[in-house]
């Protein structure tokens, strides 16, 4: 049994393509659909709300403009969400600690913490705030180079998503100017991030495990020793109520697949996403000896809790699971019904109206432009 979890893990800490299955051409076609599905519901929300917003509200009456965007977030992202959970199939498994609820005021702020084993990390996030019935205000740190993705990094920019450089000297002003403005919404706003700075890959685990050594630690192997200023200005500037710790597990890991982007493009989607998620006040966090201890203390709890789920062959964190979370089916498809409305919308305008290609191809540049501020 011994020799079994040790494969087990060893698989899930170093994937590879040679276990993967080759996708079927029906799931080629799903993963094509969900990509376009996500291409036309960028363009209908711009098409009709997110730039006429932009336009005529934003410079005038920004909080309302804010507001407005809230919602098309929070129909945006429980349907990219919620596709790969009720039609896709992933199941979504919460775990907690003994006695844990997730009630948050509407007015709270949050700082959510997460490992980054993989690029789509951040969409899945979704799948536990919609059940909490707080997907409308996620604001994920994201890697600059997405904010250049035709459309949807251009989208993600206007609706205030942080992007960062891996600058610390451009990040530093960039993020404490954003975080000062989620401040200022008269909603709670929802601060996500991965302290590990990038996913977990051969090349980052060997430089993680390589910086361990040169600092006297314990090498890390399910997760990257976090990256400490980032969350020290987070917790400076953003002074979140609440910090809630996540750990993500994927149950094919243990297999040696990898859920990926490219994974998703071929309909492959994640069999099961596992969150294993803590609540701390930010007095707990501020009294310990000091906010990169605590952070570590976190990563090293998070080691232990990721090695025990990939040395089994199935099942979930040893840790209660969170029994009382509703379903997010009826979320799902209120905001799928919206989607699909502007979707059937946007073609009306394309086939009937005269000048809807020309409103098109503003609204594009438009979009495209707002990239630069």
């Amino acid at each position: 049994m011994s020799d079994v979890r040790s494969k087990t893990a060893a698989k899930s800490i170093t994937p590879s393509f040679e276990y993967e299955e080759s996708p079927t051409l029906q799931g080629k076609i799903m993963g094509i659909l969900y990509v376009f599905t996500i291409i036309f519901m960028t363009l209908g929300f711009g098409f009709y709300i997110v730039v006429p917003v932009l336009i005529l509200v934003s410079w005038w009456a920004p909080t309302l403009a804010e507001h407005v965007y809230r919602i098309v977030l929070g129909l945006f992202c429980a349907t990219v969400s919620g596709i790969l959970e009720h039609l896709g199939g992933m199941e979504v498994v919460v775990t907690t600690e003994d006695g844990e609820t997730f009630e948050f005021k509407e007015s709270d702020r949050i700082l959510l913490i997460s490992n980054h084993r993989t690029e789509i990390d951040w969409l899945l996030h979704w799948n536990f705030a919609m059940k909490i019935g707080r997907h409308d205000r996620i604001m994920t740190m994201l890697k600059a180079p997405l904010k250049n993705v035709p459309l949807i990094g251009w989208a993600l920019n206007i609706l205030k998503f942080p992007f960062v450089q891996r600058n610390w000297a451009e990040d530093q002003q960039s993020l404490a100017r954003i975080i000062n403005a989620y401040k200022s919404r008269p909603w709670g706003t929802w601060l996500a991030m991965f302290p590990e700075g990038t996913a977990l890959y051969s090349k980052t685990f060997t430089e993680s495990q390589e910086f361990a050594k040169s600092k006297n630690r314990t090498p890390l192997n399910f997760v990257l020793e976090p990256r400490l200023k980032g969350f020290t200005l987070c917790i400076d500037k953003f002074q979140p109520d609440y910090i809630l710790d996540m750990t993500m597990a994927y149950p094919e890991l243990r297999e040696g697949i990898r859920p990926s982007p490219l994974r998703i493009l071929r309909g492959q989607f994640p069999r099961a996403v596992h969150f294993h998620v803590r609540r701390f006040t930010l007095d707990e966090v501020m009294a310990a000896e000091s906010t990169d201890i605590w952070l570590y203390d976190r990563f090293t709890a998070k080691e232990e809790l990721l090695s025990k789920f990939y040395s089994k062959s199935s099942g979930t964190f040893d840790k209660p699971v969170a029994k009382t979370l509703p379903s997010s089916l009826w979320t799902f498809a209120k905001s799928l019904f919206a989607v699909a409305t502007i979707v059937a919308a946007l073609f009306y305008a394309l086939i009937f109206w005269s000048y809807s290609f020309t409103w098109l191809v503003l609204m594009i540049s438009i979009v495209y432009i707002s990239k630069f501020f």
